[in-house]
């Protein structure tokens, strides 16, 4: 009797130390698990202390991929600058968040630059994306940005369901308190023009919020194809709040091609865009580019929302609208759903916003 109460005991002193021991770690299951990057980090490191590094994104997502965990992950990044980094992100949990954060609370924001070089010379400012999501198993895919710099990008983060299934998507992603800024070709005036800072293809039930959009510039031809943000293909349901666009060449934010009930409030707007600060487009058959279409394969956009905004001028000085909805006026192609709430639903909608002085609209 007393050797099993010593055995009892000593299991049990066993797993309180094991348990504390973890707890000390951060390593019990219900605890995010914490992998750390830094400019000076080395791929071949394990990653799950600051001391022991990674340097890349895709080392951060090959880890995830072999360790699979079933708990939310969070990324701490060192400040400092990352450069020339892109990633093809395909790793994710229906039910558990991965977050790609600074290091700390009072940390720096870390810096993703698509320069090669601190000199910013266009031949070594490749252009590209820095981050693209796979995802189209229409289901949550809960990534979170928080508190990061990208700069000197084609494109910075695409969130990319099945733009040809309508149940090929994923959602509830979130982008907070970021930075974006020289965003297109204004890097690199040679290479061929992007079209989003941001970009949403099947992507639903995302919240953009708290960021600045700056200098979203592309030169040349293509320059009224640069959004912020580009809402396409069935992207609907996000909230994109209390950022700021400034100095843009194309519209802010674009809907396109059945992207509904996306909501637009408490942004400033200026010196960004040409037709309106929010806009929607679709590929009409057998107008503009889309002249050889026969049948329809995009669709009208509806309801919309765009409120409680600030708005200045356009990218060109001039008094910028709103919003702007393209083939307004034109009959529903053939192939079409019906508005979801009949003839009378609105596509887009505007109110409660207001103007910077001597900047309404004519």
């Amino acid at each position: 009797m007393v050797a099993s109460m010593k055995t009892k005991l000593a299991l049990s002193l066993f797993f309180c130390v094991t348990f504390i021991a973890a707890v000390a770690a951060g390593e019990t299951a219900s605890s995010p698990l914490e992998i750390h990057m830094a400019p000076d980090g080395r791929d071949s490191a394990a990653g799950d202390r600051p001391n022991r590094a990674v340097k890349s994104l895709e080392r951060v997502h090959e880890l995830l991929k072999e360790k699979r965990p079933e708990r939310d992950v969070v990324i701490r990044i060192a400040p400092g600058t990352y450069r020339g980094q892109q990633v093809i992100w395909t790793h994710t949990h229906p039910d558990h968040s991965i977050t790609f954060t600074r290091a700390g609370l009072e940390a720096e924001n870390p810096v993703f630059d698509g320069c090669l070089d601190e000199a910013e010379s266009p031949e070594n400012c490749p252009g590209g994306t820095w981050f693209r999501l796979r995802r189209s198993d229409g289901e949550p895919s809960n990534l979170r940005f928080h508190y990061l710099t990208i700069r000197n990008y084609g494109a910075a983060i695409s969130l990319d369901g099945n733009r040809n299934d309508e149940n090929g998507f994923n959602s509830h992603n979130e982008i907070a308190d970021c930075v974006f800024e020289r965003i297109g070709n204004i890097s690199n005036p040679a290479l061929r023009g992007s079209t989003a800072t941001v970009r949403m293809v099947n992507s639903r039930f995302n919240r953009v919020v708290r960021s600045d959009f700056i200098d979203i510039v592309n030169i040349g031809e293509r320059a009224s194809l640069m959004h912020a943000l580009y809402l396409a293909h069935r992207a609907s349901d996000n909230i994109i709040a209390d950022n700021r666009f400034i100095n843009q060449t194309g519209d802010a934010v674009r809907v396109r091609d059945r992207s509904h009930r996306n909501r637009v409030h408490g942004n400033t707007f200026d010196r960004a865009g040409i037709r309106g600060a929010m806009s929607e487009w679709y590929a009409y058959p057998g107008v503009g580019a889309t002249r050889d279409m026969t049948s329809a394969r995009e669709c009208p956009s509806y309801e919309n929302k765009f409120f409680d905004n600030v708005i200045g001028t356009n990218y060109e000085g001039e008094p910028l609208s709103p919003t702007f909805i393209f083939h307004g006026q034109r009959d529903l192609p053939e192939g079409c759903e019906p508005p979801p709430e009949g003839d009378g639903t609105p596509r887009m909608t505007a109110r409660d916003n207001r103007f910077l002085p001597d900047t309404p609209p004519e």
